[in-house]
């Protein structure tokens, strides 16, 4: 970027495997599509139950993530290794704000 500094790093969707990343990044797509009345968006919004869609296939993903080959040891591993790193940039002068959204 050719800068001395950053304002903010940030740190989005922090996840370490593809299946985490569809699990955490499924109700964005419902807020999104939705709210802009996208063709795109998943409908029906409530299922003849009275139950959300978006509670459905939320729980049905994360429930994916748990029986999958997912190391949760590892992913922790991971997000610690990248929050060090965050932390280092701060420390270092690299940036001014860290977080995570």
């Amino acid at each position: 970027l050719g800068l001395e500094y950053v304002d903010l790093l940030l740190v989005h969707n922090p996840t370490t495997s593809l299946e985490e990343y569809g699990a955490a990044s499924l109700p964005h797509f419902f807020e999104l599509f939705r709210h802009k009345r996208s063709t795109q968006a998943i409908s029906p919004h409530i299922l003849p139950d009275g139950s959300r869609m978006r509670d459905v296939l939320t729980k049905a993903k994360l429930s994916h993530v748990k029986c999958s080959s997912h190391d949760k040891e590892k992913a922790l591993a991971v997000r610690k290794t990248t929050w060090k790193a965050v932390e280092k940039a701060l420390d270092d002068g690299k940036c001014k704000f860290i977080g995570v959204s």
